[in-house]
Order: C-alpha cells, then sequence, then structure tokens
C-alpha cells in the first residue's frame, strides 16, 4: 500500500519535449520524453523499492489490461498525448522506461521517465523508498514543503522556496538542452489547496485552501519568467508552458459547468493509512467520467483527457501554441 502519497500530487511538474536534435538527427515524426511524477507515471515505481506503488485494483479499471502503476483510473495526460501523435490506439503507448522489455526495444517512440514522489530537488520523498528524482531521469514538492517540520518550509519563505524551485528546473531544462532538447512543455503546479487529502486535513471555510493555493501561484509566476529568459539564451529552443492551474481551479469551483457533477469526493474509498489512495480491491463509483477526483490525491482520466485535449489542439491552455503547433514547428 502506497505511503505519503499525497505529498506529491499535482506538484505535477511534468516536462515533456518533443524533437530531439541531438547528434545532427531531426525526427520527423518526434518522440516523446516525459519527466514528471505520479501524475505521469506509467508505472515506473513498480520496479524500484518504494511502498508508493499502485498496482492493484481499482486502479486502472478503466486501463486496458487493469492496473499498470498509473495513479488513476485510466489514461494521463502523457497517454493520451503518445496516442493523439500516432494516431493509433493503445499500442501506441510506450512501456514505463523502468520496464524490463524496454532493453529489448528500439526507442522510437521517446521514454516515460515519470515517478510517484518524485520531485525537482534530489532529496524528495527519499525517506518513503526510492524515486527517479529528475537529476536522475536527465525532481513535486510543494506539499512536501507544507508538511509539519518541513526542513525546507525552515529555509525558506514562500517567495524563496518558489524561487529555488523554478531555478533548480531552469538548470534541469537547460542540462536536457545540452542533451538534443529543443522543444518543451512544462506544466503549471495546479491548485493544491483544492485536493481532498488536502481539505480534510487544513478545513478552510472557502471550498479551497486560498493560502495553499497562494503559494503555488508564487512559483507558477516565477514559472512563467524562467521559461522566457530560457527561450532567449538556448537558441533554437521553444518553451510551451500549460497554464493548468486556472483551469482546474475553475472546475472545482464551477464543476457543473465544465460537465462535471463531484469535485469534491473521491471515486474510491481510501485505504486507512492515511495515504490518500484507494483501498485495494474496492468497487469504485459508477460515474467516473463525472467525478474531478480519483482518489484523494489524484484526478480521474477524464480530467486528464480535458486538459490533454485542450493543449494538444486547443487554444489558451498551452501558450503560445498547442501541441500540434509546436511539433510541426521548424
Amino acid at each position: 500500500m502506497a505511503k505519503n502519497t499525497m505529498s506529491f500530487l499535482f506538484t505535477g511538474l511534468f516536462f515533456l519535449f518533443v524533437e530531439s536534435q541531438a547528434r545532427g538527427i531531426r525526427r520527423v515524426a518526434p518522440a516523446l520524453y516525459v519527466f514528471g511524477d505520479s501524475v505521469m507515471d506509467p508505472g515506473n515505481n513498480i520496479f524500484l523499492n518504494t511502498f508508493v506503488k499502485v498496482n492493484f485494483t481499482p486502479y486502472g479499471i478503466d486501463f486496458r489490461g487493469g492496473p499498470t502503476g498509473r495513479f488513476t483510473n485510466g489514461y494521463t495526460i502523457a497517454d493520451f498525448w503518445y496516442k493523439w501523435s500516432n494516431k493509433r490506439s493503445h499500442e501506441s503507448i510506450p512501456l514505463p522506461y523502468l520496464h524490463p522489455l524496454n532493453k529489448l526495444n528500439s526507442n522510437t517512440k521517446g521514454f516515460n521517465y515519470a515517478s510517484g514522489t518524485a520531485g525537482i530537488p534530489r532529496d524528495t520523498s527519499h525517506s518513503i523508498g526510492e524515486n527517479l528524482p529528475m537529476g536522475q531521469q536527465v525532481n513535486n514538492d510543494y506539499m512536501n514543503y507544507l508538511q509539519p517540520g518541513s526542513n525546507t518550509s525552515k529555509l525558506y519563505n514562500a517567495e524563496q522556496f518558489g524561487e529555488f524551485l523554478v531555478n533548480e528546473l531552469g538548470n534541469h531544462l537547460q542540462e536536457l538542452y545540452n542533451l538534443g532538447a529543443r522543444k518543451f512543455v512544462v506544466f503549471e503546479v495546479a491548485p493544491l489547496g483544492c485536493l481532498p487529502d488536502v481539505l480534510d486535513k487544513t478545513k478552510p471555510s472557502t471550498l479551497c485552501d486560498e493560502h495553499i493555493n497562494g503559494l503555488v501561484s508564487v512559483f507558477n509566476t516565477n514559472l512563467g519568467v524562467k521559461l522566457n529568459k530560457l527561450k532567449s539564451l538556448l537558441n533554437g529552443s521553444t518553451f510551451v508552458t500549460a497554464k493548468s492551474y486556472r483551469l482546474i481551479h475553475d472546475i472545482i469551483y464551477n464543476p457543473l459547468h465544465h460537465g462535471f457533477s463531484d469535485a469534491r469526493q473521491a471515486c474510491c474509498a481510501s485505504g486507512v493509512d492515511g495515504s490518500g489512495d484507494c483501498k485495494p480491491g474496492t468497487v469504485p463509483c459508477q460515474s467516473r467520467k463525472s467525478h474531478v477526483f480519483w482518489d484523494r490525491v489524484h484526478p480521474t482520466e477524464a480530467i486528464y483527457e480535458r486538459i490533454a485535449s485542450e493543449c494538444f489542439n486547443g487554444k489558451g491552455l498551452c501558450t503560445p501554441m498547442n501541441i500540434v503547433q509546436l511539433a510541426g514547428k521548424h
């Protein structure tokens, strides 16, 4: 059973670059490389020595083949993008980077390195087991910062911590650039103050804990500034910001407007360990397409599909261009 998973959802800095020019090779059909935490984990944690893994039902109830280690009921954002980019169905989704079969296959679609509990700093969540920190993937962090007695909260105030994380992220993105990455998509941190697991603990007078959301907004503001600087610094690079914070926040405050009926309760029953994960073997809700949250910290496939779709070929969510436009950019 996963421990402390709530510390890592939606710090969800999921990074993806859609084209590599390493060794002078330009891909006509770009490969996708994914970096992030449990929001994008396709099952890497199954192959790591960690408590944080969900290779049991009801996870994967809407994923062909059942549980795969994904922290939701079906596809993640990365899964949808892989599928739509290759114009094929389930077969176009690559195996987790750590899957043994990857040693036998050539890299034609890219890799998904995302790992539950991974963050930007290298030491994120090391106390509960292994993960693939971002430095090792080429590392989220606010919920860890908010834990009582957190060392980082003693070292940094909110503004300093947001700046620290953005600078660390910038260094990793430059490393990826040096390895050949040229096109990047970087997601904002989502409104952590709206997670059911957080609300059950802080019990705010408002629908979400807007104090926590304010801390997240510090990071998101700094992120936009940093990506603009990197674009001017790294010749030939393109940085797309996925401005998911406002969309998710609005869905939670106005679920019916967005086609959802429940933006507060998890679709599955939680276990007794306080992790926020689904209790193994339980039957989840039937109306999964109308629920925002799958467990107490992770969204449903329906939310992932909405975000993935708007960013893939829509307008506004991904700026200054969507994924289709980014892939076709020379």
